[in-house]
């Protein structure tokens, strides 16, 4: 689809569906529920109180919602892309989004296990505080009080015409202070129609250049993940509150093939196949444990300890053949364990206009990784990240600011090479109300942005004829500066907003590339600067009593990179369309974004372009969906770009099952009694660095 004309649309639709518009103003009515102590709100569904967002789902949304994230899609909070159909998300200036039930971090996984009537109000913050300053918003479900009694909920789908998909069952039971808790996830693909398109450039300093074309064939990509979370909490009320969770990660890549022709500039009379297979897995165990203390009356301590260790494996298998013969062959295995431990202690001081933080957060890790095949080495690496942390807050009656920061220590060591760091990482923000419906936000802070273990790892991988992937082990933190502009204008019938994104990075850890003999090396290195800048206008429309909502967005993304050996500039338009039109039981539901593409150092992120469609009929305890995915594209396609003088190629890969893949998904809940109210954890904190540095890198 032409990004032009869809660009186009998105405009013209926005201006068709405003047009004849009437303002209505409708004072805020929020009434208490004496016996269940919920909120029920009338208009506006959406508070804005000390620079945060509280919406209050509606009946109807709630029913055609089957989940927590199917509930956040239909509230179409400013800059989040929701996909229920993949249980995806992501923000539209870049970063993660973190969630929370009544405080407590959780995981995805977690918000799919929430009923969508179990929930009383989202509180939703996008310019987090120094707790939560990697985070580029926190979303926070706050439930309804509930009793002794369990639950279990299914969510299924399939694919029709191939093989995928996507399976949720969870349950959990109460009695007494105790509550119990299972949680387990799967998705799963083998796709036959999988191969890529590869063209590279080896422009050696002799003036031999080398072209290399692939030519892809068809070939298998097989992969299957599992999260299982057992979970077990105890609660006094008011008093204290202790929890364990033991969590599980199957992720398992069998097969991963990549067939090709291979024509070879220096060889124009062979004729070569190429056999690129590789396979991986990944194990991670981890246990959590946390205990909550209220002190007196706004007063309370956190604790929070997390062990974790993963067992990975990853395999590369370069075979070039001339009839059916071996005449090259490079094999690359890797087998990696890390361990590592992750403590965290909190102090909350809470008054009506105030608010005060102070905590402490250590991290460690030891990672140990054999390598064999054509690179025969062990490393050890050991991490070590400590922050002290503080922040004040001050809220006025149309204004609030507050003000953090944490100092912050970091070291890595691999026999005798490393680096010891020490920094101030503050945060600033402020919000204000020029009326009760628009409203203005900035938020500014500092970052160390540090090398993951598989960069700093002093290994080299020869990985084809002319490639070799190697490590940095004298690599130090970089420093990122950012700034967030937010511009909210609500009206009970549509709102629109405009978020400016700005990141300025200080010595980025980014790739580069140079030669040595006859070979090309990858490797990463802290260059001169990276900066971003993302521009987005949204839309947001409630119409026909809220049986009608659309989502629009028209977005900028421009990148510079530059190194001591290289300068690239990259820049992209895109657009957003979520869109439901939903009659008594039934919903249908419209998502499309096209590419964004992301450039860092002189790799080119290529992005993807999807949409799908589905039609969803809602009864009281189950949905039953039928759904495509990119049912107006022939293929689906995700690629590289290198912008390298010496070795720059491009890199296509396709899977054509995924054009016009029929899905089928069916939801079911029961319950039985009433549940009890489990008050949730402030802190939860997750390793999931494996240190490894895996070939298919590059």
């Amino acid at each position: 689809m032409n990004k032009k004309y869809l660009i186009t649309i998105i405009f013209l639709s926005c201006i068709f569906l405003m047009k004849g518009q009437t303002q209505q103003i409708i004072k805020d009515t929020i009434l208490t529920n004496v016996d269940l102590k919920e909120i029920v709100v009338k208009a506006p569904e959406i508070v804005n109180k000390n620079g945060k967002k509280t919406y209050f789902p509606t009946s109807q949304q709630k029913k055609l919602s089957n989940n927590g994230l199917s509930l956040l899609e239909k509230l179409q909070l400013t800059g989040l892309q929701v996909n229920t159909l993949f249980s995806t998300i992501s923000v539209s200036g870049g970063g993660t989004a973190t969630f929370c039930i009544d405080g407590r971090l959780v995981e995805l996984n977690d918000i799919l296990a929430l009923k969508s009537n179990q929930i009383s109000r989202i509180e939703y913050d996008d310019n987090p505080g120094a707790r939560f300053k990697d985070s580029a918003v926190v979303i926070n479900y706050i439930l309804k009080k509930a009793q002794q009694g369990g639950n279990i909920m299914t969510d299924l789908m399939e694919a029709i015409n191939t093989t995928f998909g996507r399976n949720h069952i969870s349950g959990k039971y109460n009695q007494g202070h105790s509550e119990w808790s299972l949680n387990y996830n799967m998705q799963h693909a083998s796709f036959r129609e999988f191969h890529n398109q590869k063209r590279e450039f080896y422009l050696f300093t002799d003036k031999n250049n080398i072209s290399q074309i692939e030519n892809g064939e068809l070939g298998h990509l097989k992969y299957d993940v599992h999260h299982i979370t057992t979970n077990y909490n105890y609660l006094l009320p008011e008093k204290w509150m202790f929890n364990i969770a033991l969590r599980g990660v199957y992720h398992n890549s069998p097969k991963e093939e990549l067939n090709s022709k291979l024509h070879n500039s220096a060889y124009l009379n062979e004729d070569w196949k190429l056999k690129d297979h590789s396979k991986e897995h990944t194990y991670t165990t981890t246990i959590d444990l946390y205990l909550q203390k209220n002190l007196s009356k706004g007063e309370n301590l956190y604790f929070d300890l997390v062990g974790t260790y993963i067992d990975s494996y990853n395999s590369l298998n370069y075979n070039i053949l001339n009839n059916n013969d071996t005449i090259n062959n490079f094999l690359n295995n890797i087998n990696g364990n890390k361990y590592s431990m992750i403590g965290e202690a909190l102090y909350e001081k809470t008054s009506a206009k105030s608010k005060w933080t102070i905590g402490y957060k250590h991290q460690y890790g030891y990672a140990n990784n054999a390598y064999s095949g054509t690179t025969t080495a062990t490393t050890r690496l050991h991490d070590t990240n400590s922050y002290l942390y503080a922040e004040w807050q001050q809220n006025f009656a149309k204004w609030n600011y507050s003000i953090g920061t944490d100092l912050c220590y970091s070291e890595f060591k691999q026999s005798s090479k490393g680096y010891r760091k020490f920094s101030l990482r503050p945060t600033f923000q402020v919000s204000y109300s020029l009326s009760e419906k628009f409203h203005i936000k900035n938020r500014i802070s500092i970052e160390n942005k540090l090398p993951n273990l598989s960069q700093l790892s002093d290994i080299e991988q020869t990985i084809d004829n002319y490639q070799v992937l190697k490590g940095n082990p004298n690599l130090h933190p970089g420093t990122e500066y950012k700034t967030r502009l937010t511009l909210d204008y609500q009206q009970p019938s549509w709102n629109t907003s405009l978020n400016i994104n700005y990141q300025y990075q200080y010595h980025p850890i980014m790739d580069e590339t140079y030669q040595r003999n006859n070979v090309f090396i990858r490797t990463y290195n802290n260059q001169t600067s990276l900066q971003k800048l993302n521009a987005e206008y949204e839309i947001r429309l409630k119409l026909l009593q809220g049986a009608f909502s659309f989502r629009g967005a028209l977005g900028f993304d421009y990148y510079d990179s530059k190194s001591p050996i290289y300068h690239h500039f990259y820049s992209n338009l895109y657009g957003i369309i979520n869109t439901t039109l939903a009659y008594k039981f039934c919903a249908l539901t419209f998502d499309l974004t096209t590419h964004r593409p992301s450039l860092s150092g002189e790799v080119l992120t290529l992005g993807e372009d999807l949409h799908d469609i589905a039609l969803t009929y809602f009864k009281k305890n189950y949905t039953l969906s039928l759904a495509m995915n990119n049912p107006f594209m022939n293929n689906y396609r995700i690629g590289f770009k290198n912008f390298s003088k010496q070795a720059p190629y491009q890199n296509y890969q396709y899977i054509n099952e995924t054009s016009k893949m029929f899905l089928v998904r069916w939801t079911w809940n029961f319950d039985y009694g009433r549940k009890y109210k489990s008050k949730k954890q402030k802190i939860q904190n997750e390793d999931n660095d494996t240190g490894v540095m895996k070939s298919g890198t590059y």
